[in-house]
């Protein structure tokens, strides 16, 4: 090859090196608000063999460099976040997409190193909301419990996967969502056991565990159907009290504040798009909302004028449960943890 071709080879070589960066930095998340007790596992010993790093912790068979986890932290692949039993965390990405953590939750988020732009998120237990961009880096998204494999495509949703029985739950916000279930056990598949079916908006999903794949069985013969009924008003005032996360008295740094504000551009140009209605309410008096949280109550107040109540005894919901304070501890949440 000669002087020309090698120049040329390079220039190509460097390009590809720099567009896989960027799409490796699309995918990463920075820490910008967080609350009560939040862990983040750094890489784990099946990516890098040998002593690990004090103080590290097992999670999932795999030992992993753990440390609290504070404001300006980056979410890198491989990562995992756990919070405790008080612990809220929110994450953003730098096209503004949000994912909101809930107390006792753990989740990881990985993505193929060939294929950046297809990013997942691994449910271990707990709660997350997300704000995804329509036709952004994390377009193509996917959620996996261990009941079920989610398709975003650009939403405002909260999955919920619980840890004892393995079932889980999809209640979408905003947009649409493809759910299926998968086998769970010892012989567990990662494919989709049925067909996914699409989630609208003010619908919920409930998936049930499903019972090992056993050889010579037919797949047919363990699947259950996924129940989606439409959010009732109970669910919309626990939604919304995982959603908020308070700033907190500290000033946040510059970084922060910027990515709080693509948050809401972000949220908000989808909205328009979609729902001409919801942003003309969240656009009153030419002003845009201060975060995504004012956002996020206005989404779940405008679900919770048209959803029926699914009381077993107690209060019924009204509008003003959803700014929080005691109205959250009339409710408890319906599953089968």
């Amino acid at each position: 090859m000669n002087l020309r071709g090698w120049i040329v080879a390079g220039l190509l070589l460097l390009s590809s090196m720099r567009s896989s960066l960027v799409m490796a930095a699309n995918q990463i998340a920075v820490l910008t608000r967080v609350e009560g007790e939040v862990k983040l596992f750094g890489a784990s010993s099946d990516e890098h063999p040998g002593t690990p790093a004090l103080p590290h912790a097992t999670f999932e068979g795999s030992t992993y460099s753990v440390r609290t986890a504070k404001v300006g932290d980056r979410l890198e692949r491989g990562n995992i976040i756990k919070t405790g039993p008080g612990g809220k965390a929110r994450f953003i990405y730098q096209n503004g997409d949000q994912i909101t953590v809930a107390p006792g939750t753990a989740f990881r988020l990985k993505w193929d190193a060939k294929k950046e732009d297809k990013p997942v998120m691994e449910l271990f237990f707990g709660k997350v909301r997300a704000l995804i961009q329509s036709q952004g880096p994390r377009t193509g998204l996917e959620v996996k419990t261990r009941s079920s494999v989610m398709g975003v495509r650009g939403t405002d949703f909260h999955v919920a996967a619980w840890s004892k029985a393995g079932g889980s739950e999809l209640s979408v916000l905003r947009g649409k969502v493809q759910v299926a279930q998968i086998a769970s056990g010892p012989n567990k598949s990662a494919e989709p056991s049925a067909k996914p079916i699409e989630v609208a908006a003010g619908y919920s999903a409930v998936i049930k565990a499903l019972p090992s794949k056993i050889p010579g069985v037919a797949t047919a013969n363990v699947v259950e159907k996924i129940a989606v009924q439409q959010t009732p008003r109970e669910k919309l005032v626990l939604i919304q009290k995982v959603s908020k996360i308070d700033k907190g008295a500290a000033p946040v740094g510059a970084d922060i504040a910027i990515l709080e504000k693509q948050a809401v551009v972000t949220v908000m140009q989808d909205i328009k798009a979609e729902d001409p209605a919801l942003f003309k309410s969240l656009s009153e008096g030419g002003k845009a909302p201060e975060d995504t949280d004012e956002i996020q109550t206005k989404t779940v107040k405008k679900l919770f004028l048209a959803a029926p109540v699914n009381l077993k005894g107690g209060n019924k919901p009204v509008e003003s449960d959803l700014e929080g304070g005691d109205a959250y501890d009339k409710y408890k949440w319906d599953d089968d943890e």
